[in-house]
């Protein structure tokens, strides 16, 4: 921004002792290292009492209004806009948009799906370290088909949900994915790794169909001027799921005295996860076609 495209940032505010006759502005003294790229007013004294740049100019310290900022502006180009909200706009995120059961079931869907999905990934990648010895690059290796499946589901998915609807894909996707998970009961430091790629598959294979079938149910049940933060408020509830699984799954690695306890205690709960949104799903899924055929 050059010099003669300065912002002139200013405050109102009421003065005690005049209220309602007449505001005062003050002008907001920049920061050190910004003030060449700002353009001041010589009829306004600085808010900014502790800025090294008022002191510079004014000769010292300013008093600061002792009243709280009523509406801010900021100037730039010619331009103004508020700095705050306005009193009384609604909030960002309304409660009522819980009131929809498809966006509240949806949302739950998602936490359990992460809860599941990524607790067990991280416990699978200190599997395959501890227990069978391998280096970072072969686990990477190792995870490959279920980290991968998203590529070759994805417009699977997408077909699907279009000619079905998102809940039916998203039961049977989460119940195959429950099945994967007990394929994880048979781990132990000997088996054979083919023994795991059913496991591995099928949990890979459920989790990206599951979250394309979601992100539409999400974007079907949200308003429309609320669409983004319905989405928002969805990935949010993925990114809790993790965050519960992978602390709970590596508090069971050491709560059960071993790596295979744990991974197995971690594979059953990740199995009753995805069952327990299978049957969400469905049940949200029934309830939706009822609703449309009234």
């Amino acid at each position: 921004m050059s010099q003669r495209q300065g912002v002139l940032i200013s405050r109102s505010f009421e003065d005690p002792q005049s209220a309602g006759t007449h505001s005062d502005t003050r002008r907001l003294c920049p920061p050190e290292g910004i003030a060449p790229q700002i353009q001041t007013t010589s009829h306004t004294p600085c808010v900014f009492a502790g800025s090294p740049g008022c002191a510079a100019r004014r000769g010292g310290p300013v008093p600061v209004a002792p009243n709280p900022v009523r509406s801010p502006i900021v100037r730039a180009s010619g331009t103004s806009r508020p700095l705050m909200r306005p009193e009384g706009r609604r909030p960002l995120l309304p409660l009522s948009l819980f009131r929809e059961v498809r966006l509240t079931a949806t949302n739950l869907i998602g936490l359990l799906l992460s809860f599941g999905y990524y607790g067990l990934l991280f416990v699978a990648a200190l599997y395959f370290q501890q227990k069978r010895q391998l280096s970072a690059l072969n686990t990477g290796f190792a995870l490959l088909p279920s980290v991968c499946m998203g590529f070759l589901t994805a417009p699977l998915s997408s077909r699907l949900t279009a000619r079905s609807g998102p809940y039916l894909p998203m039961a049977g996707a989460l119940l195959l994915g429950s099945s994967g998970f007990l394929g994880w009961l048979t781990a132990d430091p000997d088996t054979p790794y083919p023994v795991l790629l059913f496991a591995l598959m099928a949990t890979g294979l459920a989790t990206p169909v599951t979250v394309v079938a979601a992100t539409v149910a999400i974007m079907e049940a949200s308003p429309a001027d609320k669409a983004g933060v319905a989405s928002a408020v969805f990935n949010v509830s993925r990114q809790v799921g993790s965050a519960m699984g992978v602390a709970l799954f590596g508090t069971l690695l050491g709560a059960t005295g071993g790596m295979i306890g744990g991974l197995h205690a971690s594979a059953v709960i990740a199995a009753v996860a995805f069952l327990l949104a299978s049957v969400l799903a469905a049940t949200t899924g029934r309830r939706a076609d009822a609703a449309r055929s009234r």
